[in-house]
């Protein structure tokens, strides 16, 4: 008889679960299609093109925003259960709220699972391709980091033509590159000008490239044009911030490719703090995401009897909230270095379970 229950529950908080995700990433693909159409119609398309852009976000986002649909799923699914009298049926039976909900947490958790297996990589596909069609819509020259065995490789779109450096290592914050080859490019892709370096720093609108030697690759005779120099300033429309971004983008990085990529960012010497810090909150999500449900099933599972029911809900979304908050802002803390990236990340997860849990415990014991 448990057994039966169990499934009943877990296949409704599953349906209730898909329903709820497929109209919040409806309402998330119309609302970054209206936020992009500015972009697409500058650039001379149509509210198609627009459309394309946002369904490329939607997965990301609903990765960042899982806590909050499985919240409403699980009012949903529990109000309609109080509503038809269920929950008083299976107290009269003398199941206790905490197992009673052992069928919708162990089906949150192989979905929260098969989330991270097959979302996840499909976020980070579709967040590389989104970043790719911004850089052609917006007109600026897209910037692409890749971190190799044989060190750090960026392309740098500009107005004055393209530029590819190659860094065998790098601060951590990515600013500056060691022992740097620049390859400069005309505005019709044909090779100009090589140059290498000891060290390449970024600043607001430059690269101050130091102690290195220039020559021209176009030349008939290009070791007669080879140059010594101490500093040369290469005009640059890269961003400062844009390379920490970009060389350790977690949102571009599936689960799969992280402990490849966090190697390889080791080696070259840059920060690992944010993509450490996304590896352990994406092992974390399903975690977090059956605390959201013992958040919300602790307000909506009474019996309609009660009454109350607005209040309840308003609770049932307050404690969903309050979780997914307390996630974001443990993971601020984390990427800012004040506590370390496993401690951020799974102990808004582990606390939420201990304090759903007790709440449901107080709330049935009040009764």
């Amino acid at each position: 008889m448990m057994k039966i229950l169990d499934r009943y529950l877990a296949f409704g908080f599953l349906r209730s679960f898909l329903l709820t995700g497929s109209a919040v990433a409806l309402l998330v693909a119309l609302v970054t299609t209206l936020n992009d159409y500015g972009l697409v119609v500058r650039a001379g398309e149509g509210i198609g093109a627009a459309f394309s852009l946002a369904v490329l976000a939607v997965p990301r986002e609903m990765l960042q925003i899982l806590p909050m649909v499985v919240d409403l799923a699980a009012i949903a699914l529990f109000l309609m259960l109080s509503r038809h009298g269920e929950t008083i049926a299976a107290e009269a039976g003398g199941l206790s709220p905490l197992r009673g909900l052992a069928g919708p947490a162990a089906a949150m958790l192989a979905a929260g699972f098969a989330v991270l297996l097959l979302l996840d990589p499909i976020a980070a596909a579709s967040s590389r391709a989104r970043e790719s069609l911004i850089a052609r819509y917006s007109g600026a020259g897209a910037s692409v980091f890749q971190v190799g065995p044989g060190g750090i490789w960026l392309r740098e779109g500009s107005t004055i033509g393209p530029r590819v450096i190659h860094a065998r290592a790098a601060s951590a914050d990515g600013r500056t590159l060691r022992a740097v080859s620049i390859f400069v490019f005309d505005r019709q892709g044909r090779p100009i000008r090589r140059i290498e370096a000891r060290r390449a720093r970024l600043q607001p609108g430059r690269w101050v490239v130091e102690q290195g030697t220039s020559w021209l690759v176009s030349a008939r005779d290009a070791a007669a044009t080879a140059v010594a120099f101490d500093r040369v300033d290469l005009p640059s429309d890269l961003a400062p911030e844009t390379v920490t971004r970009g060389l350790d983008d977690p949102a571009t990085v599936s689960l799969w490719r992280m402990p490849e990529t966090l190697a390889r960012l080791e080696a070259a010497g840059l920060s690992t703090t944010r993509l450490e810090l996304q590896l352990h909150k994406r092992l974390a999500l399903p975690l977090l995401a059956v605390a959201v449900l013992l958040a919300a099933a602790a307000f909506t599972m009474q019996p309609t009897r009660f009454g109350h029911a607005g209040l309840r809900i308003l609770m049932a979304l307050i404690s969903g909230f309050f979780l997914f908050f307390l996630d974001v802002f443990a993971r601020i803390l984390g990427e800012n270095g004040q506590i370390p990236p496993p401690l951020a990340a799974w102990a808004p997860a582990l606390g939420g379970l201990l304090l759903t849990s007790g709440l449901i415990l107080w709330l049935e014991d009040r009764r």
